[in-house]
């Protein structure tokens, strides 16, 4: 069963909960609704990320070998104040799955493909 989505807000994330003394006044609860080809998700093995003064650009790309070729699967665009906050949930649980279930093992990028791909 896929999980209910919840956006990031105020700096608190999915995973964390916070008593109500501590709890911010101007959070809102916000209802997501996505239709059921959302919610599945799309898988990417490559992204490749790029700014301007106004905001970033993600692109969750699909490459496929043979013949070699890449597909868009996804396209986010975002505020850098949003960037920074989705860079700083990912930290997070990046440390959480860590201590969870040991080291992500880094792939090697692809050859051939430009510097700003990752």
């Amino acid at each position: 069963m896929i999980p209910d989505i919840q956006p990031i807000r105020n700096g608190i994330d999915s995973e964390e909960s916070v008593d109500e003394q501590n709890k911010p006044k101007n959070q809102v609860k916000i209802t997501i609704q996505a239709d059921d080809q959302d919610k599945q998700g799309r898988y990417s093995n490559m992204a490749m990320i790029t700014h301007s003064p106004e905001e970033f650009v993600a692109d969750f790309l699909m490459i496929f070998s043979q013949p070699p070729f890449g597909k868009l699967q996804s396209r986010v665009i975002m505020s850098p104040g949003h960037a920074k906050r989705l860079q700083q949930a990912l930290t997070r649980h990046i440390e959480h799955y860590e201590k969870s279930y040991g080291p992500i093992r880094e792939a090697p990028a692809p050859s051939g493909v430009p510097e700003i791909v990752h």
